[in-house]
Parts: C-alpha cells; sequence; structure tokens
C-alpha cells in the first residue's frame, strides 16, 4: 500500500482518474524491492503524454483492476501480461518470477490469457517469451506443464 501511495505522490496532479498502475510500476508496488527506472500507467484514454513515465493507451477489463492504497492498479495476472509483452528481459525475468513462485500469479492462469489474446501488441513474442523465462516448465499443445525436474536443473 505505501508504495502505491509513493507512487500517487510521485505523480502529483499528473495522475489521473483513468491511469491505471501497470507494468513494472505494478510489480513494484506488490512485491517491493528497487523502484522501476520508470513509471509505467495504462489508460484507456487517448490523452497527453507524462515526462518520466511510460504511458501505455490500452482496453483495460474491469476484472484486469484492484485498487490498493486508493490506487487503480493492475492485477497480477495483467501485470505479467503486461510485463511479457512490453517489458525488457532484465525487468521482466526476475518480476515475472517473483510473482509466480511468491502465488500473486499461475503460470496457467497467464498462459491461458495469452492464448485468448488475438492481435495485441506484443503477444506472440509474449507467448514465447513465457517458456523461456520459466523455465521449470514448458509449452504442449498450447497448455503449460510440468517438466519434472527439479527447480534447480531448470534454472
Amino acid at each position: 500500500m505505501q508504495r502505491a501511495l509513493a507512487l500517487g505522490c510521485a505523480l502529483g496532479a499528473n495522475l489521473q482518474a483513468h491511469h491505471v498502475i501497470a507494468g513494472p510500476s505494478a510489480a513494484w508496488v506488490v512485491l517491493g524491492g528497487m523502484p522501476p527506472p520508470y513509471a509505467e500507467l495504462l489508460s484507456p484514454a487517448h490523452r497527453g503524454d507524462l515526462a518520466g513515465v511510460v504511458l501505455r493507451h490500452s482496453r483495460i477489463l474491469p476484472d484486469d483492476i484492484e485498487t490498493i492504497g486508493g490506487a487503480p492498479i493492475t492485477v497480477p495476472v495483467r501485470t505479467a501480461l503486461d510485463l511479457l509483452r512490453f517489458a525488457p528481459t532484465r525487468i521482466a525475468g526476475p518480476a515475472l518470477h517473483q510473482l509466480v513462485d511468491g502465488g500473486h500469479a499461475q503460470v496457467e492462469e497467464i498462459g491461458r490469457r495469452l492464448r485468448l489474446m488475438h492481435r495485441y501488441p506484443g503477444v506472440h513474442a509474449a507467448r514465447k517469451r513465457l517458456e523461456q523465462m520459466l523455465g521449470a516448465q514448458r509449452v504442449v499443445s498450447g497448455a503449460l506443464v510440468p517438466t519434472g525436474l527439479p527447480s534447480a536443473v531448470t534454472r
């Protein structure tokens, strides 16, 4: 909750009602650690730019948003999808592992949501990145299944 408040305070009056904390920023709010090098927001509105903020224009489903500290933020599964689609591997990889390993998001749900996404920017690459980043599991016939190998072997 404190990280969501800190992000809101940093953005100040630039934070609008239609902005949703997303991507690396949403992962940081949920997981903690070092803050991302930039703030990332989603907005269904095509309005303006914010200095020092990555503002992505996207359709946002109501089920993809929760409120933390009074701030709208993407739910962990949507955060994982955005990380896979847009974030650099050095940021997406560790955050994705922490979301999954911490029980915030399930690999099966992430894979299912990616399979349902058609004509979304970055979705084809995201499907490949999911398999690459989560080496302890692999995609078989469109479904994610355990490899059966100990995690120390597959990392």
